[in-house]
């Protein structure tokens, strides 16, 4: 993402210099300018993935839009993982009502290992899971986690 913000403003840069000296018809001027609005749109986006939970529910980033999403990369062999469970199932329910949601995506568990980590710990709020190349995607959109 630093890198997108970067090449833009350089662009910006560039752009804006050639606009003085060049003196730029406004058409072309105007579509500049929306190119680069275009640009600062995705950047405020995060990363798209969908992922299917051990309930066997399908969460997909985009329909989560206007919520507040804490995602918790974690995985059931993590002993500080297992130990902020209850701390994160006491965020959920205290923001509940507020277009709040935690997502716990399983960096190594497959959904049978969720199911079964379900059953020992009480985890309020979903745990998913994906296939390792689709995780790493995932991990390397959110900052190479």
């Amino acid at each position: 993402m630093i890198l997108r913000i970067v090449i833009i403003c350089i662009s910006i840069i560039v752009c804006s210099d050639s606009v003085e000296k060049l003196e730029i018809q406004p058409s072309y001027e105007d579509s500049l300018n929306q190119e680069i609005q275009n640009l600062l749109v995705d950047i405020n986006k995060v990363p798209d993935f969908s992922l299917y939970s051990s309930d066997g529910d399908l969460y997909n980033m985009r329909s989560l839009e206007g919520k507040v999403v804490l995602l918790n990369f974690w995985a059931t062999w993590c002993g500080p993982c297992r130990a902020e469970i209850p701390d994160l199932n006491e965020i959920k329910q205290k923001y509940n009502e507020d277009d709040f949601i935690i997502l716990g995506i399983s960096i190594s568990d497959t959904k049978n290992a969720l199911i079964d980590f379900d059953k020992l710990y009480a985890v309020d709020y979903p745990l998913l899971f994906g296939d390792p190349k689709e995780l790493q995607e995932i991990m390397i959109g959110y900052g190479n986690i």
